[in-house]
Formats: C-alpha cells, structure tokens, sequence
C-alpha cells in the first residue's frame, strides 16, 4: 500500500496514534492526577530513530546500550547523589517489589508510614500458603494525620521491625528523615523511602534528598519526573544495590525498551532545567493555594495542608466513597486518581504545566470544593462547568495533537 492510497483521514489518525492515546488515558478536560499521560506520549514520540545518533565532528555514532546506562548513571549521581541507581523497572510497584524481597523474609515485622500503595505491596508481597505473610504495622498519627514521631519510636522499639517504609502517597507534608535515620538505627532496622511523587521536586533541588539518611530510596519516572512509564532504586551501598539488581531479575523481569530509555534521558536532562523547576515551584504553590481554599469552604485537608504539590482530601467527613467523589468531579470534566482509599488526591503539576497561578488553582478549589459538598444540587454542578469552562479556555493544553505535529 503507497502513501497516496491512503485515505487522508486514516493517515491523520496513524500519525496521531500516539498523542491520541494520551487523551484518552486523562478522560478529563482538566487532569488532577499524579502523571500525565499526555506529557508522557510527547516524550516518548520526540525520540525518533534520528535522536540515537549522536555527531562527532563529521562522524555519526549510535548511542548503545552501555552508553545509554553510562548517561543514566551520570543523571543520577547528578540530580541524587549516587552512581548506584537501577532504572529498569517498568513501575514503581515493580521497583518496590524487588526491594522488598531482598530486605525483608516471610513473617518478619515492617512498619509502613501511612501510605495506601506501599501497604498494599507489602500485604501481597508473600501470599503463598506455605509461607508467611509480614508482620505489618502502621505508624501512629495525631488526628490530623501527620506522623506522632514520639509514639512512633516507642513503636519501633516494641515491635523491632526489620525494616521501616515511607512514601508520599498520602502523605503531603515533609519527613523528618534524620529522626528516621535515628529510630531506624536504634534497633538496626532499613529504612525505605518511596519519592514517587516528590522525585521532581528533589532533583530540581526543592525538597531534601533522602538518600543521606535511607538505605534505599524508589520511585516511578512517570510521576512528579514526567518521563516515560518506568521505575528505579538507588543507594549508597554497593552490597545492597547487587541484591537489589539480583532481586530484579529474580521477578522474571525483562529491562524497559531501549527508546524508553533515551526518552528517559531527555526527562532526567530537564529536571534541573530553569523552566522545570519553576514549573515544579509554581506547583507547591498551587497546591498550597488549593489546601487554603478546600479549608475555607470547611473540607477537611488531610496532614492540615501540604508542603508537596498534592493535596489530600479527607472524604470521612463527607460521608462520600472515592468512587462517588471521582463521579462527581468527573461531571465537572475533572479526572482525578481512581483508588480504594478514604483520602481524594489532587495533584497539581499538569495545571501548573499549563499556566495556571495560584488565584486560578483558587477559583478551581472552590468549584470542586463546592460540588462535593453538595453534589446533588443541579445549580452547584452547573456552575462547576461553567468554571472548568472559562479555566479551559484561559489556561488550555501547552498544545494540542496538531500543533504538535507541526512543531515537529
């Protein structure tokens, strides 16, 4: 088949396959979700077959396998402090996985620190009926949600968990990874810090590094990094990382494609970059914005606010599901996190992307805010799309699938 029997309209639709995709993954005209699955097709379609030749002087050389971890490798050392970092995971859950085989065996005792998707690993990590399962606890927390670090050594010291796990997954406001450090030491526990979300904020420098104090720290590429799908591990100490790598393979784990790599590398290269970072501060921003607006209208902000670009919304108050919270925003064209939990995430990142300050992040937090405090009323919900209306209109995409073609 030539190109010229091609219908024009088919060959418009192969070529924005791609993009296309991405669309349809947000299903909202505003995304409030952890990734964007849109940012993340241009990243991967920007890498062509051209980009994996790289030109000294008058002579072309392709950028191999060994090169492409030799960049990598670099990247890391220079956005978190360490050579020894693994980015051949597919996800984060896979990255954590195999972690978690290496530190911990079954029947041993873990303390998780408030984080729905770390539990969930760590409950299905050994579900064989001839083994058993680990011993999880979860930290103790004031009533607000942030950490009781007192009661949490005190904790640490009765139970003697062999290994210590944070995240950020619904958690918005900064670890003390130092006194960590400390309880962690004090009964010879590993101490585990997923930064899923954060990663972005750390490698442009806005949020500490925890990997001075943790024994390990995972993450996913395609969260706060915003590059393709991908998951790592990194740490300071060479027997941990060979275990680690050991643990990986043992999973029956097949390393992440050659091109997704390159496009990783153009993701971490742009990390520290002016542009990223100011995107990434515009997004603490907002997010603190919408913590003071969801408080005003009297919702109640889990950990009392937020020190991240995610705010969490604690739907107990409500009397609300997140299955009915996600349908009520999704009225309003909003796409929010689908899970079981009883805190609603709003991410704030693809809004900053698209320009968004924190007066509009306002005037979005209170038509969200007012829809699911009464969203059985026709007149609230109508005004909700109204908003999401005008803020689509003065803050549209960066660019949309034809104009992205033609910036090509």
């Amino acid at each position: 088949m030539t190109l010229m029997t091609v219908p024009l309209q088919g060959l418009i639709q192969q070529m924005l396959s791609s993009v296309k995709v991405g669309w349809g993954a947000d299903r909202g005209r505003i995304n409030l979700t952890a990734s964007d699955a849109l940012t993340q097709r241009w990243t991967v379609s920007e890498v062509h077959c051209a980009t994996q030749m790289t030109v000294i002087g008058r002579r072309a050389v392709r950028i191999g396998f060994k090169e492409v971890d030799r960049h990598l490798l670099e990247l890391a050392q220079r956005l978190f402090g360490t050579r020894l970092a693994s980015f051949n995971a597919h996800n984060g859950q896979q990255a954590n996985r195999a972690v978690f085989k290496a530190l911990l065996q079954p029947g041993e005792p873990v303390i998780c620190l408030a984080d729905p998707e770390l539990e969930g690993i760590l409950d299905t990590l050994y579900v064989a009926a001839t083994t058993a399962r680990l011993q999880r606890t979860a930290a103790p927390c004031h009533s607000n949600g942030l950490i009781d670090y007192n009661r949490l050594a005190s904790e640490v010291a009765t139970t003697r968990p062999r290994c210590i796990v944070a995240g950020y997954t619904a958690y918005t406001r900064n670890l003390d990874y130092q006194v960590l450090r400390k309880i962690a030491d004090s009964v010879g526990a590993s101490l585990v810090i997923d930064i899923s979300r954060v990663a972005g904020l750390i490698a442009a420098d806005l949020l500490a590094n925890p990997l001075p104090y943790a024994n390990v720290i995972t993450g996913a590429t395609h969260k706060s990094l915003q590059g393709p799908r991908g998951g790592f591990f990194m740490t300071r100490e060479p027997a941990l990382y060979q275990k680690f790598c050991e643990s990986l393979h043992g999973l029956g784990h097949l390393s992440i494609p050659h091109r997704l790599k390159l496009a990783l590398i153009n993701s971490l290269r742009q990390a520290d970059a002016p542009l990223q970072v100011a995107r990434q501060q515009l997004s603490m921003t907002n997010a603190r914005a919408m913590a003071r607006a969801f408080s005003d209208l009297g919702l109640q902000v889990h950990c009392a606010g937020t020190d991240v670009q995610t705010v969490a919304l604690d739907l107990r108050p409500l009397a609300m599901t997140h299955q009915q919270a996600a349908a009520t925003l999704a009225r309003l064209g909003v796409s929010v996190e689908r899970r079981e939990s009883t805190h609603l995430l709003i991410n704030t990142f693809p809004v900053s992307a698209r320009g968004m300050d924190a007066q509009a992040c306002q005037t979005l937090a209170t038509a969200l805010g007012s829809c699911l405090l009464r969203h059985n009323e026709l007149k609230t919900v109508a005004q909700g799309v109204g908003t999401i209306d005008r803020l689509c209109t003065d803050y549209p995409p960066l660019a949309t699938a034809m104009d992205h073609l033609n910036l090509q």
